[in-house]
């Protein structure tokens, strides 16, 4: 190479562990996580803009290249205007910008791979051929048309196709990157230079020939694109880039894909062919005009399919093949997803955990707090209650006791003969209206009542006894007399109402 460096290595004049160096630290606004590729136009890491906190592609352009090859107004100027392509094929380009002297581009993050890292792993595998499924290499070629179609229309040529700027997510949709960073560069100074511009590999004739291009270029490179992923190979081949660039130049006509892989059909080598013309204008004129050449030859197969006569068995295994090799092609894609949905699941569940302990100490102390405030106002509620209803109960009790008590004494008087009997009158609170009995035969009811209780009754009445008896101990008279008045209430003509009477007498007499 005339004893010139080549681009790339002017990039990566710093050594591997300076590169790394950058990983964990803060570039501006942009929080650097990993690497992930360093490629002749720079280095890409994974980060996070802080400001927004979200997932971003940092290319890091070399400070060498900046200086020398690129005006930073005119960069900035079309950086601004590629940041304004929107479309789905085409990963957003969020900002350009400067940091202590090193300019970089914040990109959309995918989460996938490049045409490139796909095609590496299918050239090492020993199970499978190193070419894509002629379906599958048609939708990619088709998806980057359409981006391509939409750039041109905005006036925007991309002058890099080659398979390290396409890239595919989990789901096969197909991104775009690099927009516009080849046509920044003096081209004269750098071919005077002796600096190989680009990727050589799928340069076009008159891109590697140093002349002025056009969105023809494009097309041209894309078509190399599909040859390499229908044949496993690129078409020109050489042992420096400089060799790669004369030996296009040279020859008329790319080798014919067929040459590598017999089984691509004759329309789509056609396709191929044209997209790759040496002379620009016997080239698809527009990324449109190819891409309705492919959906065609798309639909057109689709149709044979319908009508072949192949038995169903062979198009279910030509079926599962081809999801196999896409399954294939995008594990190792799930796999880095994956884990960064296990790492950021954990550190959500931390997350909801540490909430949870909280809420729950907070319902805690108010749970306890309404039930204590509860319980006390029942507490309140039922004392008044019970007070209310053992008041009335031995106010009727003592009636009866004073009218057993003047019975008694009128008695004795009739029989000394004291004379006419002189009524002892109520008090007219303590009076109640009880029902008259005949003593003889109350006392006879009494006692039938007393044998009538069976054992399980006797075993009751006993046990409120005692319970108004601890009810005493504890100088509780309250509870004592409410005990005993269950008795009166249950059993009243009972020896054992006579002994609860008894016992609230005496209970009131102290008081």
């Amino acid at each position: 190479m005339d004893n010139k460096e080549d681009i790339s290595q002017d990039i990566h004049s710093q050594s591997e562990s300076s590169i790394l160096q950058l990983i964990g630290k803060d570039l501006g606004d942009f929080h650097i996580v990993r690497l992930i590729a360093k490629g002749g136009m720079g280095i890409v890491y994974e980060a996070e803009q802080i400001s927004l906190k979200r997932k971003v592609a940092l290319k890091l352009l070399p400070n060498d290249l900046i200086n020398e090859f690129i005006s930073i107004e005119r960069f900035k100027r079309e950086a601004q205007a590629i940041a304004t392509l929107h479309h789905p094929n085409i990963i957003q380009v969020y900002q350009f910008s400067a940091w202590q002297e090193s300019h970089f581009f914040a990109m959309e993050f995918i989460e996938g791979k490049t045409l490139e890292e796909i095609l590496n792993i299918k050239k090492k595998s020993v199970e499978t051929d190193q070419q894509i499924p002629l379906l599958w290499a048609i939708d990619i070629i088709i998806q980057t048309l359409r981006a391509l179609e939409y750039a041109h229309s905005k006036n925007v040529i991309h002058r890099d196709i080659k398979p390290a700027n396409i890239m595919l997510d989990v789901s096969g949709r197909v991104f775009l990157t690099d927009f516009g960073l080849a046509q920044h560069l003096d081209l004269e100074k750098l071919e005077g230079d002796g600096i190989t511009l680009g990727t050589p590999e799928y340069m076009s004739p008159e891109q590697a020939a140093g002349e002025q291009v056009d969105w023809r270029t494009d097309i041209y490179s894309l078509g190399l694109v599909l040859y390499e992923l229908l044949t496993g190979d690129t078409p020109y081949q050489g042992k420096s880039p400089m060799s790669i660039i004369a030996n296009r130049i040279i020859k008329e006509n790319v080798r014919r894909p067929t040459e590598c892989n017999p089984d691509i059909p004759q329309e789509i080598e056609r396709i191929i062919m044209r997209s790759a013309a040496k002379k620009k204008e016997e080239r698809y004129q527009s990324a449109q005009e190819m891409l309705e050449a492919l959906d065609k030859f798309r639909s057109e197969q689709k149709i044979s399919e319908i009508v072949r006569t192949a038995t169903a068995k062979e198009k279910a295994r030509a079926q599962a093949e081809l999801e196999k090799e896409k399954e294939k092609a995008q594990a190792s894609l799930m796999e880095e997803k994956i884990k960064a949905t296990l790492r950021l699941s954990q550190e959500q569940r931390a997350i909801k955990q540490k909430e949870i302990l909280k809420l729950l100490k907070i319902s805690v102390k108010a749970a306890v707090f309404v039930s204590i405030v509860y319980l006390m106002l029942f507490l309140i509620y039922e004392t008044n209650m019970e007070e209310d209803r053992i008041k009335k109960e031995v106010a009727r009790t003592i009636i009866q006791e004073r009218r057993r008590e003047i019975a008694e004494k009128a008695r004795d008087k009739k029989n000394e003969n004291f004379g006419e009997h002189k009524e002892i009158s109520i008090p007219t609170d303590l009076i109640v209206d009880e029902p008259k009995e005949n003593i003889p035969q109350a006392q006879e009811t009494l006692k039938k009542k007393n044998n009538s209780l069976s054992k399980k009754e006797i075993d009751w009445v006993k046990t409120q006894l005692q319970l108004g008896k601890n009810y005493e101990f504890v100088e509780r008279s309250d509870l004592a007399m409410e005990s005993y008045m269950k008795i009166i209430r249950k059993y009243p003509n009972t020896k054992y109402a006579e002994q609860a009477r008894r016992q609230i007498h005496r209970l009131s007499s102290s008081n």
